[in-house]
This record gives structure tokens, sequence and C-alpha cells, in this order.
């Protein structure tokens, strides 16, 4: 049986994806999309740190006996391209102008077109133990380095002694790049509801917007949650058991084991 689709509703704010994922200790993880405003004294786009800090302690999944702390280290993982040039020069500056509030992180973010069930039986062994060496983005250490971060390990800019962290993962619209990449990070992660049976069901159901994640970010996800299961012990079931994914705006049943 397929998904269901996430009944989606509006929510009146800026930023209509930013949701809470994670808490290890002091340290929050959040996703969302992109977060700029206009400087009224320049004119220039710039980071909305309050703004941010507003959808996250209005986020409509933060759990009531969770407060987000009053002082924190902002640690931005922003997965756009290259060629959104005027975001990434807006949330550098804005950072390199503000550099006690916290630091950014640049990952490009593609995902993949080669689809696991498409791949010939015998090649999907070899491509899921070796998917650190080709998959497009590093997906293995990126999940690794955002729990450690959560778990105390040190920034590469020093985060503020005592200072808990809070790192928000974004893309434009918070939606395909974002869901790759805290998708498998919940699927890694998060309790055993998400981990092990039916986890790829309750991932792909948690997603913020009205459709689901692009195709290649899918596939990618696809390729990490069989990578779980072959080199980590995982069970995820459910694998590609769903709707489908976002193709340019059209929700399509693609790389689903359903059609093979």
């Amino acid at each position: 049986m397929g998904a269901t689709m996430p009944n989606v509703t509006p929510i009146q704010t800026k930023y209509a994806t930013v949701r809470y994922v994670d808490s290890v200790g002091p340290n929050f993880l959040f996703r969302g999309g992109e977060t700029l405003t206009t400087c009224p004294k320049t004119g220039q786009q710039v980071f909305d740190f309050t703004g941010l800090n507003d959808a996250m302690q209005a986020a409509p999944n933060l759990p009531p006996s969770i407060l987000l702390p009053a002082m924190y280290y902002l640690v931005v993982i922003n997965l756009e391209h290259s060629n959104e040039k005027t975001n990434l020069v807006a949330e550098i500056t804005s950072f390199s102008d503000h550099p006690k509030k916290g630091q950014i992180h640049l990952w490009d973010t593609n995902g993949t077109a080669q689809c696991y069930f498409e791949t010939a039986p015998e090649q999907r062994d070899i491509l899921t133990i070796n998917l650190e060496q080709w998959l497009p983005d590093p997906l293995i250490w990126r999940v690794a380095t955002i729990r450690n971060w959560l778990e105390g390990t040190p920034l590469p800019t020093p985060a503020p002694p005592l200072m808990p962290i809070v790192i928000y993962v974004h893309c434009d619209g918070g939606c395909d790049r974002t869901s790759e990449m805290i998708g498998a990070y919940r699927l890694r992660y998060m309790p055993p509801s998400w981990a092990m049976q039916n986890g790829w069901i309750n991932m792909y159901n948690e997603h913020p917007c009205s459709l689901p994640m692009g195709c290649n970010n899918y596939r990618a996800v696809q390729w990490y949650a069989y990578w779980l299961n072959r080199t980590q012990g995982f069970s995820l079931t459910g694998i590609g058991e769903d709707d489908g994914c976002n193709n340019a705006g059209t929700q399509e049943r693609k790389c689903s084991p359903l059609l093979f």
C-alpha cells in the first residue's frame, strides 16, 4: 500500500516549511527554506535571524515540553546550488558581518538520476556498499556530521563556550534538497518508529510541502536507505512503495519496486 500524502494546511507565516527535527542535549536541529529579508537601511538581502528564530519557536511540530534556548549559536547548512548566487552571497555576507551569531556551511545538493530498482541486481549490491564513492552528494558523511555536531563534536569554527547550537538545514523552498538531507538523517538517527519497520513511509509522510521531494533527491534517499539495510543492520521497509516524487511540479510514481 502506498503512503498517504500528508494533508498540508498552509501556515500563515513567511517560513511555512520550518520544522523541528531533533534535539540532543541542549542542541537542536531544524529544517526549512530560505530565510532572507530586505535590510531597510541598505535595501540589500540579508539573513533573517529574527524571522528564523520566530519561525523555529512557532514550528507546528515542536513538542510543548521542548523549549528553544533563549541564546544559541546558529549553524546554517545551505544546500543550494552555485547558480543561486544572490541567496548564497546574502547568507555568506550576513554571517561574515555577524560572526558571533553563527556560521554557514555550503553543501550543494543534487541527488541522483540512478534508480535503485532500474539497476541490475548484481550491480545494486556493489553500488549500495560503495555508496559514498559514487553518490554525487556525500550523504553518509553529511548525516553523520550533523549528528556529531548535535552530540558536541567541535564545529569547524568552534562555538562560544557553553553555548548551545541550533542547526538549520535549508535549500530554497525547503522541500526537495532539504528532504533528501533530513529524510536520510531521520532514517538513521530517529527512534525505532522511524529507523526500522516502515521507516521509509514515516519519513515520506513527514514532508512539510504540498508535493513530495524532487525525484533525484528521492532516488538518493532510497539508495541511502538500502545502504543502511546492507551495511548498518537496519530493516527499513516500504522503500519506494509510496506515491512517488515531484517531477518538475507534477507528482509521479518513479523509481518504485511496484513498477518492475
